[in-house]
């Protein structure tokens, strides 16, 4: 097949002031000078205040007891088990939460054996039915209620409970391993009880029925099918039908129910319900997700749905393909709404009531004093619960059924805070374009508690109070000189600052009053101080932006406005007049008038000079987390956004085997989706391009893919087409349509994301749109087609086609498939080439020779377009189903005709637009394979030959897709195949498969971190501070000077509780670790044992947890220091870890008791606590920004060549805040259909191969140390692709597999032996540390592109190639920035050795963490003398490196060792590129002083591969005046902006460079070097060998 190797990326920007964009690309000046963004975040006591209701999680199922009183199961981390609510629909605080099963254990456990509970953890739980006098054979005339549960190490296990929940009287097991139960149903059948189960037994399902009165069981397994994709089921009233809901297609099929083995077996479909893509809730069914069949008529159900957020009652009639349903009522606007349902019952119209994700339906006909009401209850994922009146849930008194609604989700201001800067921290976005600092603030200068010296009450009451006082460090790193729970700078800004922020903000508590003054003296004097932020602000750059965005929940202090004292006002006043700033947010609700006018004055002052300008910004008001998340992203979007001066086109370009070349090019537009195109381009022979389109074989496949779109939708002439469960894209590839809406709504609630209401009755273009976003759906849909359906162009015909319809290829690399041709010439029977010529290929390839040549490029619209590679044309186009989840992130309201807006006659008009997203925007690889794949009609029985195109998300996100494109085109019922995609979804903490029918599996994995506050002991006090503060007068703490307090209730609480008090300790004695957790009233807490129920270990009940698993630390004056944990264990599903020293928790300093919280945290490690299978374990997954290799590896078992595997073997990838997620290489196992996309070689390994991340600091494993003073400060990552070296790429090569180096971003270089070979003891899955290049944040050596390799002619060995630079921050001017350009040798080559003296374990093995953390720490590294020659600045040809193993060049020194005056901030902009023994490095240089906002310079460095000496002369270009270009470490000067990586034709270097306008201009060429003919056998990139 044919491949285009890489592809540059060039940027030209275009201008436009928008409010959401991606980060402005390089090469436009501007889009190199980062935004500042300082966060001052309120960290007051208030903050502990509860946002929401009774505080209930996702809530399956509720369902009335004998009673009435209402019981309701919740499946949530945070979940407090099964609870109960009275009959008027109060929380019961009589009823004991049921979290666990008692410490007795449970009476009458069934079909347990090896299946039996693990755990007493029930909190997560499901299926919930409760069955009245129920006798059974173990059990007389009891009320029992049952429970699935849920967590993942019990998913077998059915609890029945007395109806009091004091006791388990009932578990049933399931026999056979891996069982999943999904749901429940218990019936009376002719006065006989019995249990019904269903749900997954590995890749299949089983369904299971036990006669409660004799305890005989059946139990049916089935393959993969309805079972398996079941969601809920219900029995009929006589036992001869179950309902079940099929998540595929959110259909329901009842299937028969006859006596089998002394219970009841599932029999044939008998009735079949399909809801329709685009239901009308009065008449067709929606996506049924739950059903119950009411008690009064078998053929009465009650549907919900999580899709389309409503309530249905149907009656069906008729069997089998007869069967048919009449919609007699519904409930529920359709649209998902997180807001609550509040009135009087009956008042309520019936599309007015609300629901977001109806999961749970329960209908009982015995309420009331007369046991004959019918009544409806209904859950939902937001854990509200609504009740219905079942006699007028009838048409016409609809509008009477609603009653009452309960439960809701709560959430403590601080943890919201905490959840939104943690999406907006993770977002790249975000983090790319802007650098972010962080603070937090409160009242005091003391940091020793409210009413200490100088502490919280003064500094509340006073305005003399100083705070910031200076920075202590080398900025960014360090703090303000006073940093306590008071107040602290705690984040310089930096381009750092994101990936550090969490990490202080997690653990960070609260502390008593408001000081305003502390937040504006912060910001004030921080950005004076010529140590810290005074080096960030530069007022000479007029493109820099600044701003403090000040978040609090209620009344300041010391304003300065409105009467107050104090010098708030006036600060930031002044910075706003600097050029910063001050933006505030009111956040939590509840905030009362005169408060808000202090936001208000506050705001206005902070942004403009007087009320009513432009530039005035009013204050942002986020009631809930989900608000403040929305409103700070999108602000922050605004501010990255008006950094954009102007606008270029980009480039990516390839050069096609035959003489063309293949230029991907896009217009950035800062109100809608970029504007891309991939160009086809004649390359004569004697290398230069012919750029006419006219030219013969010349196309433009954006004007060919406009030229498939239509106005009408339905008649267009493009197949964009998904993997999703209810409408397979197998027949005509386009299922991505609006005929089937249902399905594609599914997709997206998958990751919980809702279409906006664009169009509608009020909008710009109100003729277009309806009240509800039915329409909005199906217009992004039309929209991705290629339609207008936000209004570009402001003419609210949203139904043709828009001016330029394909997205941009921003770093999507292309690659060109066309007839089968890997080598099939072998040497020996190692190559890959030898196995294909012995299994058939050559058949592969005669079958296959007339297969068109398909251009297969990743744009960020969303889709993976199919290009011919003849015509330009479209064949299809492929929209990943994790990426078609995100799209609704395209849509904002906020555009609608506020763009270009004119005024006319006092009317204001304007355009609407979208936000750019990243989508598809990683590289596709592809390869031959030999597996058992998938044809249009299903699994393939035998192992075929298949090509398959790997595509990682890039950017997009942290996941990929692999498809079979062995058929490219579709005709004929065939084309290209869905076989699995993955995503890690790190804000739910799951694991989502996709396999090839779209159906979606999650696997849920723990959070790894917990906090002080968030433990059970730290919940208990804030929940008994908060009510002591409801409770206690609102003016008890007020901020009047000569106010006494009088906080009675709260005072009354604060004495702390203390476990096993020291003698005079004062405080509560008690002397159970478990009693304050269960019983505490007080406000304080002091132990050594705490209790978590965030973290999930996988460990048996009571063993104590091994070393490594679990850390701790404490927050100390703004910095996190560790601290010893003496043991840990799961302990009734809690994690109870006991610290050597005791901690205190004080949620109220007081008079009473001043004692300070010790802010601790723990967090689990990288390696064997994420509790999650280690074959799924992609936890470690970043944005998948490396490029994969495919290649057959030797099995885990041994055996010959045919047991080899074929793998994908993929960096981590790229993850901001996640200190786990990217340092990791995966082996993606290619070819188990059973369980698609596991990690190869799990087992050993414990999940993916983990590459350490370094800390100076040294690590800590239990009792065991191990100082690392060469370990680097930056967190870790491999976003670069890997080098992968195989007998096919090589000659001499004496095993079968791969070596594989990886280039981590903290500058260790690991090798990695995939091979066979067991020379030097060599073990399949080692690793050793070849090189170290002594990166940290100060020298800002980032390693982020992918080395290049060869073997040099003079000396024979393996070199790698690499250079370093941060291009996330391309016009970063760290003070140390010290970049380098290097060539490592591998002196064991072609063998693999253990180095450093160590021989490192695998990752499930003891001590790897140990031994990984040594091996870095001792490697070779550039900065040794002994190790690495400094060849910075030779030009002589006459010296080499002798018997060294490395040379280094440092591009902003000269050939003295001293940096050059002044400094040149030189760094990598691409990979390195080998050819005939030379080495070319594209480098970018910022423009120099003042001129932040000009564009830098492109330069390429040519470096001899053996020696190092510069050859960069040899190129023969001349460097402007203007430009500084040094001494001896001059480099070849090629123009202004940014240079792409080198592609070589014809003895000549191509290559693009952002910042020309023009597609001739930004393409550079030139004659490359003369050089010595190196001998391999291909590219070590050519992922197809």
């Amino acid at each position: 097949m044919k491949l285009l190797k890489f592809i540059f990326i060039i940027l030209l920007i275009t201008s436009s002031n928008n409010l959401y964009a991606k980060p402005v690309p390089p090469g436009a000046g501007d889009g190199e000078v980062a935004a500042n963004i300082l966060f001052l975040v309120d960290s007051s006591a208030s903050m502990n205040t509860w946002i929401g209701n009774d505080g209930l999680g996702p809530a399956p199922k509720a369902v009335y007891d004998s009673e009435d009183r209402i019981l309701i199961n919740q499946n949530g981390r945070r979940a407090r088990g099964v609870v109960r609510y009275t009959a008027a629909g109060a929380f019961d605080t009589t009823f004991t939460p049921i979290r666990r099963t008692p410490a007795a254990g449970c009476t009458n456990i069934y079909d347990a054996g090896a299946n039996n509970t693990r755990s007493r953890n029930i909190r997560r739980n499901a299926g919930l039915h409760f069955v009245e006098n129920l006798t059974t054979r173990d059990i007389s005339n009891e009320n029992v209620f049952f429970v699935i549960n849920r967590e993942r190490r019990d998913r077998n296990m059915i609890y029945g409970f007395t109806e009091d929940g004091s006791e388990c009287i009932f578990a049933l097991g399931n026999q056979t391993r891996g069982a999943h139960v999904f749901d429940i149903d218990v019936k009376i059948i002719g006065g006989t009880p019995y249990l019904f189960s269903g749900g997954r037994i590995r890749r299949g399902g089983f369904f299971q029925s036990c006669n409660l009165t004799t305890m005989a069981c059946n139990l049916q397994t089935f393959g993969r099918g309805l079972l398996s994709s079941m969601q809920r089921m219900s029995v009929n009233n006589e036992g001869t039908i179950v309902y079940i809901t099929d998540r595929r297609d959110g259909s329901i099929q009842g299937r028969s129910l006859a006596a089998a083995n002394g219970a009841l077996a599932l029999g044939a479909e008998v009735r079949r319900i399909d809801r329709a893509e685009s239901p009308d809730l009065t008449s067709t069914m929606a996506y049924a997700t739950t059903v119950a069949v009411s008690p009064d008529d078998s053929n009465i159900l009650y549907v919900g749905s999580h899709i389309n957020h409503s309530l249905q009652k149907l009656e069906l009639s008729g069997t089998g393909a007869d069967t048919t349903y009449n919609v007699i009522t519904s409930v529920g606007t359709g649209l998902n709404s997180t807001l609550a349902n509040t009135g009087v019952a009956g008042e309520i119209d019936a599309d007015d009531v609300r629901f977001s994700r109806v999961w749970g339906v329960s209908v009982t006909n015995t309420f009331g004093d007369s046991n004959n009401e019918t009544r409806i209850l209904s859950a939902t994922s937001r854990g509200y619960v609504d009740v219905f009146d079942g006699s007028k849930f009838v048409e016409a008194q609809r509008n009477d059924t609603w009653q009452d609604q309960m439960g809701g989700p709560r959430i403590r201001r601080w943890d919201g805070v905490k959840q939104a800067i943690n999406a907006i921290v993770n977002d790249t976005t975000l983090t790319t374009g802007a650098h972010f600092g962080f603070g937090h603030w409160n009242a005091g200068e003391s940091g020793g508690g409210k009413n200490s010296a100088r502490g919280g009450a003064y500094c509340h009451r006073n305005s003399n109070c100083s705070y910031y006082n200076g920075w202590t460090g080398d900025h960014p790193t360090g703090t303000s000189t006073l940093c306590n729970s008071d107040s602290c700078l705690n984040v310089g800004i930096s381009s750092r600052g994101a990936s550090q922020i969490m990490s202080v903000l997690e653990p960070l508590g609260l502390a008593w009053g408001t000081d305003s003054q502390a937040f504006s003296d912060i910001a004030v004097q921080y950005f004076e101080d010529e140590t810290a932020g005074g080096q960030v602000f530069d007022p000479e750059s007029l493109c820099q932006l600044n701003y403090i965005i000040v978040i609090g929940d209620g009344a300041m202090r010391n304003t300065g406005v409105r009467g107050q004292r104090g010098e708030t006002a006036n600060r930031i006043d002044a910075l706003r007049k600097k050029g910063i700033k001050t933006l505030f947010v009111a956040y939590g609700g509840g905030i009362r008038g005169g408060s808000m006018n202090l936001f208000d004055d506050l705001a206005r002052i902070g942004s403009c000079a007087t009320a009513g300008e432009e530039d005035c910004e009013a204050t942002i008001i986020a009631d809930t987390p989900e608000q403040l998340k929305t409103e700070l992203t999108s602000k922050i979007r605004q501010i990255i956004a008006d950094k954009l001066a102007f606008t270029a086109p980009s480039i990516t370009a390839t050069i096609q085997e035959g003489g063309s070349l293949y230029q991907a090019q896009f217009a950035y537009e800062q109100y809608g989706e970029w504007q891309g195109t991939l160009l086809r381009k004649k390359l004569n022979s004697d290398g230069t391009v012919d750029h006419e389109l006219s030219t013969p074989g010349n196309w433009s496949a954006a004007k060919e893919i406009k030229g498939q779109a239509s106005e009408t939708g339905t008649d267009d002439d493009r197949n964009l087409w998904t993997a999703m469960p209810g409408k397979s894209y197998i027949g005509n590839w386009d299922n991505f349509h609006p005929d089937f809406m249902s399905s594609i709504k599914s997709l997206m609630d998958e990751l919980g994301y809702e279409v906006p209401d664009y169009h509608h009755a009020s909008s710009s273009c109100a003729s277009v749109g309806v009240n509800g976003n039915d329409d909005d759906i199906t217009g992004l849909v039309n929209f991705m087609r290629g339609r207008d359906y936000f209004d570009y162009n402001g003419d609210c015909i949203v139904t043709q086609v828009r001016d330029h319809v394909m997205g941009d290829i921003y770093h999507s690399q292309l690659i060109e498939v066309g007839p089968p041709d890997a080598s099939l010439d072998f040497t020996n029977t190692n190559e890959e080439a030898y196995y294909r010529s012995v299994n058939g290929y050559q058949q592969f390839m005669a079958g296959n020779a007339s297969r068109k040549n398909i251009i297969y490029a990743g744009s960020n619209s969303g889709i993976l377009h199919a290009i011919n590679a003849e015509t330009g044309k479209e064949e299809w186009g492929f929209i990943p189903p994790f990426i078609g989840a995100l799209l609704p992130q395209i849509v904002n309201k906020g555009y609608d005709g506020k763009i270009d807006q004119t005024t006319v006659d006092g009317k204001t008009t304007g355009s609407g637009g979208t936000n750019p997203i990243f989508g598809v925007d990683g590289s596709p690889v592809v390869h031959d394979v030999l597996i058992e794949g998938y044809d249009s009609t299903g699994a393939e029985q035998d192992k075929a030959w298949r090509t398959i195109l790997f595509v990682p998300y890039g950017r997009g996100g942290a996941g990929f897709s692999v498809l079979d494109v062995t058929n490219p085109l579709v005709k004929s019922n065939k084309g290209p195949i869905h076989m699995f995609s993955l995503f890690n979804d790190q804000i739910n903490k799951r694991i989502l498969v996709a396999d090839a029918e779209g159906n979606i599996e999650s696997r849920p994995y723990n959070s790894g971190f917990s906090s002080y506050l968030k433990s059970e002991e730290g919940l208990v006090a804030s929940d008994n501070q908060t009510t002591a503060r409801d409770a206690d007068p609102d003016d008890c703490n007020s901020t009047d000077d000569d106010d006494t307090n009088n906080c009675t209730e709260q005072d009354n609480i604060a004495l702390c509780t203390v476990l096993n008090a020291d003698e005079g300790q004062a405080g509560t004695n008690i002397t159970s670790n478990t009693e304050f957790m269960e019983t505490g009233t007080s406000s304080c807490y002091i132990s050594d044992t705490f209790h978590f129920s965030e973290i999930t270990l996988d460990y048996p009940e009571g063993q104590e947890i091994p070393d490594g698993i679990l850390s701790a630390k404490e927050m100390v004056d703004g910095v996190t220091v560790p601290i010893a944990i003496e043991s840990a264990s799961m302990r009734d599903g809690l994690l109870r870890v006991v610290f050597e020293d005791k901690q205190v928790i004080n949620t109220y300093q007081s008079e009473t008791d001043n004692r300070a919280s010790n802010q601790f945290s723990i967090q689990t490690s990288c390696k064997g606590a994420t509790g999650i299978e280690p074959e799924y374990d992609y936890t470690q997954l970043g944005e998948t920004w490396s490029t994969p290799r495919i290649v057959r590896i030797p099995s885990t078992d041994g055996g010959d060549i045919n047991s080899d595997r074929y793998v994908a073997v993929m960096g981590g990838g790229m993850s901001k805040n996640d200190s786990c997620a990217g340092s990791a290489v995966f082996l993606v196992d290619l070819e188990d259909r059973d369980e698609p996309g596991k990690i190869y070689g799990a087992e050993k390994n414990g999940g993916p191969i983990t590459i350490v991340d370094t800390d100076p600091a040294g690590i800590s494993v239990g009792s065991t140390q191990e100082a690392t003073p060469n370990g680097s400060d930056i967190s870790n990552a491999i976003p670069a692709a890997p080098i992968v070296i195989t007998p096919d790429t090589a000659f001499g090569i004496p095993w079968r597999g791969a070596l594989v180096y990886v280039n981590d971003l903290e500058g260790k270089v690991t090798k990695i032996n995939l091979t066979n070979s067991t020379k030097n003891g060599a073990r399949l899955f080692e690793q050793t540390t070849l090189f170290n290049l002594r990166a940290n944040t100060n020298n800002a050596r980032y390693s982020y592109f992918a080395m290049d390799a060869g073997v040099g002619v003079d000396k024979g060995q393996l070199m790698l190639f690499g250079s370093t630079g941060n291009f996330t921050d391309l016009g970063g001017r760290e003070p140390g920035l010290d970049n380098i350009m290097y060539g490592v040798i591998d002196k064991d080559y072609p063998y693999f050795d253990h180095l450093n003296g160590v021989t490192i374990p695998l990752g499930s093995e003891p001590n790897f963490l140990i031994k990984a953390h040594k091996s870095a720490n001792d490697a070779l590294s550039v900065d040794e003398a002994d190790d690495c020659e400094d060849v910075t600045g030779k030009i002589d040809t006459s010296t080499c490196i002798g018997t060294k193993q490395a040379w280094v060049i440092k591009l902003g020194q000269d050939d003295q060792g001293n940096f050059y005056v002044p400094k040149t901030f030189r760094k990598a902009s691409a990979s390195p590129t080998l050819f005939k023994g030379q080495v070319y490095f594209p480098i970018y240089q910022p423009p120099p002083g003042n001129q932040r906002c000009s564009q830098g310079s492109a330069f390429i460095c040519v470096s001899d591969d053996e020696c190092g000496y510069n050859n960069s002369a040899k190129l023969k270009l001349t460097t402007p005046d203007d430009v500084n270009n040094p001494g001896a470490n001059a480099c070849a000067f090629v123009r202004k902006g940014v240079l792409s990586e080198l592609v070589i034709f014809a003895d000549k270097l191509f290559a693009n460079v952002a910042g020309p306008t023009g597609d001739e201009d930004t393409l550079f060429s030139i004659l490359s070097v003369p050089g010595e003919i190196m001998q391999n056998k291909g590219g070590w990139r050519d992922s197809s060998y």
